[in-house]
């Protein structure tokens, strides 16, 4: 039987007040168990109180967190929410970490396989250290104002096996300044909106998937303009990569201090010592103080050696090699 538009609208409407609803009663439970006064939105309020004691981050106000409720419910299927708020509520430690950061970070666990939210075993989150704590394949670190600043997505399924899309919602983690991204597919343009982003480490990426799939690893044209550090580790490049022909891409990096390659192949580096020659006037070329290299490929091919130190070293006049 055919559904009218009138019914239609109907059930809509009844789905959304039932996201709405789901959300409300987490949020609150969450921060606190019992309402001693009328309902109020206190996800908001709390927020606002922590907010208050850092300058620098704004209080949230009711239209941006209506916002991010919806963003928020929006990608969580229907048949999930339930499971999802339960895993909202084993894995934030409220009295720690901020609640809004926390049911992000469930989201993006969530959709990138690392969290299964039918298994409890996989809903845990526990103190590593003061302020840094380790959940299912990521450690995260908070400020003493509960305000999530690090975040190391680790290895999921082995190195270069069964890749994940980076997901956009991320970017609603609008206080990291530390991003570890490891063995991932891709990544999402939005990226360039994190204000905050000054360190942005990828481990475990291959540039070979984009022949094999017909897509870039990387958006040629997010930037990152507040980040000063970029490394790379154990990770495959070729001379076609878009990642290469990101790194030097105008506006992306005008800020990058730090330029890291870690544990990486001889071709690789070949790829990037011969990027890092031919690019014209990359942004970073006068602000890049450390360029760090593996000194076994450069100690044991006097080509690479010549390059490195003769043609790509001489080009950034404020750096050392590391």
């Amino acid at each position: 039987m055919n559904e009218t538009a009138e019914e239609k609208d109907r059930r809509e409407c009844l789905v959304n007040n039932n996201r709405e609803a789901s959300l409300s009663s987490l949020s609150a439970s969450a921060i606190k168990e019992e309402a001693t006064e009328e309902p109020t939105d206190e996800l908001a309020a709390a927020a606002e109180a922590v907010a208050v004691s850092d300058p620098v981050v704004p209080a949230i106000n009711p239209r941006d967190y209506d916002q991010w409720k919806k963003d928020t419910f929006e990608e969580v299927a229907e048949e999930d929410i339930e499971r999802y708020m339960h895993a909202c509520k084993l894995m934030i430690p409220v009295d720690q970490m901020s609640f809004i950061d926390g049911v992000v970070l469930v989201s993006i666990l969530s959709k990138i396989g690392a969290v299964d939210l039918y298994n409890d075993d996989h809903l845990y989150i526990r103190l590593g250290c003061k302020y840094c704590y380790e959940a299912r394949c990521c450690t995260i670190v908070v400020t003493s104002n509960h305000w999530l600043i690090r975040l190391d997505i680790l290895n999921i399924r082995g190195a270069f096996g069964d890749p994940y899309d980076v997901p956009s919602g991320i970017t609603r983690l609008d206080r990291l300044e530390h991003l570890t991204v490891c063995g991932f597919r891709s990544l999402p343009m939005e990226l360039s909106t994190m204000p905050r982003l000054q360190i942005f480490h990828l481990h475990q990426f291959s540039d070979l998937l984009e022949n094999n799939n017909n897509f870039p690893v990387f958006p040629v044209q997010m930037e990152l303009k507040q980040s000063k550090v970029l490394e790379l580790d154990e990770c495959e490049l070729e001379p076609s990569s878009s990642f290469l022909a990101w790194m030097v891409g105008n506006n992306n990096l005008p800020m990058l201090e730090k330029l890291e390659f870690i544990d990486m192949e001889e071709d690789a580096i070949d790829c990037v010592l011969d990027t890092l020659r031919t690019a014209n006037n990359t942004d970073f070329q006068d602000n890049l103080k450390v360029l760090k290299m593996p000194w076994f490929y450069l100690n044991n091919n006097s080509r690479l050696e010549k390059i490195f130190w003769f043609d790509v070293l001489s080009r950034f006049p404020k750096a050392f090699f590391s």
